[in-house]
């Protein structure tokens, strides 16, 4: 049951991230967070919001060079898009 409602919570961060007023803050907690599933959910969220969170290319580096980052691969390949 709580699973369901973290996901559930994540996904409504995540489709009304645009108009919370601390939804960058939130996601940077849950990426902080021990839990795989919502790690990277978050950190899939930040590759989607790239170009609305400012620090987003800096912390996408950090996931990319991170060997424990769940979403390494998709984040070294964002990078080399956007740096093309």
């Amino acid at each position: 049951k709580a699973e369901d409602v973290i996901a559930r919570a994540d996904r409504v961060l995540i489709r009304h991230f645009n108009k919370i007023p601390n939804a960058k803050d939130i996601l940077e907690k849950l990426a902080s967070d021990k839990a795989e599933d919502v790690i990277a959910r978050a950190d899939r969220v930040l590759i989607r919001h790239f170009n609305k969170i400012p620090n987003a290319k800096y912390m996408l580096e950090k996931l990319a060079s991170d060997p424990d980052s769940y979403v390494r691969e998709t984040a070294k390949s964002f990078l080399e898009i956007k740096n093309n």
